[in-house]
């Protein structure tokens, strides 16, 4: 094997730790420096360089890519950094706070056409939505007529306590709809193309001193005539996975977590859900660490082999633009057509 592509962490929190353990397990990559504001978490990989500022790693470091894993309000300074140093960027999500944060980062990829800045849209590489697109490409199931995306979580007043920027729009750019939209609405357009219309509400159902949103609904339309309902929260006593179902004329598929079930009419009843796939994971946290990998792995094929085959800022567009016509369309109470996005990743 050729020379291994040397790597940095630029925030060593929980979604650095993440990247770090799959870092560690590609062969192609070596891993050679962290770089985090505390200290102390130099500690837990003493085999690594540690840095205390991005502009120090960058003067005494050697790099080919580094991993952006910081809050998004840092995420397009952090990009501004690496692009000047002349490093490719792969960057967790949500990349930018809002569209016009994004472009800015899109300005920076055509200023400097010869570096990878990098998204990783891990919910694309989960296996059971995989399987769910098969199945939706291999058999003639007629029109989509809707769609139900649930996402159910739990937070306590700790966890903002505990990261106060999580919970002010300057620094998280929204609640429930950017923490957990981004996946799900990501999901809804690669199944049923961009969207025509939408109509959303965000409120609060908690009592927690908090700028954001802990509850999200709204209802999307499509050319094709299919209508979606979308339901998010932070305020579910327990945290449930993620549920989406299909409806079509004569079969429903619903995919829950990590299994695919699917129900048919049957004169003017529907049968009971039948498991036709599972993808044998644990949970949820395991179904993301998969998604990570398997993205991760994507990127650093295509900067081996010098393709374009890894997440461009441009596919990030759709879902950033869709969730700012949610907040848009809330703020107003009005109905409101989204940006129109012709990105052909998108339509089953």
């Amino acid at each position: 094997m050729g020379k291994k592509i040397r790597t940095a962490i630029i925030g060593y929190g929980q979604m650095g730790q993440i990247h770090e353990a799959i870092l560690r397990e590609i062969e192609e990559v070596e891993l050679v420096a962290l770089c985090d504001i505390n200290p102390k978490l130099a500690e837990r990989a003493t085999d690594l360089d540690f840095f205390e500022d991005d502009r120090s790693l960058y003067e005494k470091v050697e790099l080919d890519v580094v991993h952006i894993c910081l809050p998004q309000y840092l995420h397009y300074q952090a990009l501004r950094q690496a692009t000047a140093a002349g490093v490719h960027a792969l960057c967790a999500d949500p990349m930018a706070l809002n569209p016009l944060e994004l472009q800015r980062i899109s300005d920076l990829s055509e200023k400097y056409p010869h570096l990878r800045i990098a998204s990783l849209l891990p919910q694309r590489h989960e296996l059971a939505f995989q399987a769910l697109r098969k199945f939706l490409t291999a058999e003639d199931n007629g029109a989509l007529l809707g769609m139900r995306l649930n996402v159910s979580a739990h937070c306590e007043r700790k966890d903002f306590e505990d990261c106060p920027w999580k919970g002010l729009v300057s620094t998280a750019g929204g609640g429930v709809l950017v923490s957990h939209g981004h996946a799900v609405l990501d999901q809804m357009l690669r199944i049923a193309g961009p969207c025509e219309r939408l109509l959303g509400k965000c409120i609060n159902l908690l009592d927690y001193p908090i700028e954001v949103e802990d509850t999200c609904a709204a209802r999307l339309y499509f050319p094709s005539g299919t209508r979606a309902l979308l339901n998010l929260t932070l305020a579910d006593p327990v945290a449930s996975e993620t549920d989406i179902l299909l409806y079509y004329p004569d079969v429903i598929y619903r995919l829950l977590g990590g299994s695919i079930y699917r129900s048919e009419r049957s004169g003017d009843r529907w049968t009971a859900f039948e498991a036709i796939y599972e993808d044998g994971l644990c949970d949820g946290r395991e179904r993301f660490r998969m998604g990570l990998d398997l993205s991760m792995r994507r990127f650093y094929t295509a900067l081996r082999m010098k393709t374009d085959d890894y997440y461009h800022v441009e596919d990030v567009f759709p879902v950033c633009q869709l969730i700012d016509r949610i907040y848009y369309s809330s703020r107003y109470n009005t109905l409101v057509v989204p940006v129109k996005q012709n990105n052909p990743a998108y339509g089953v």
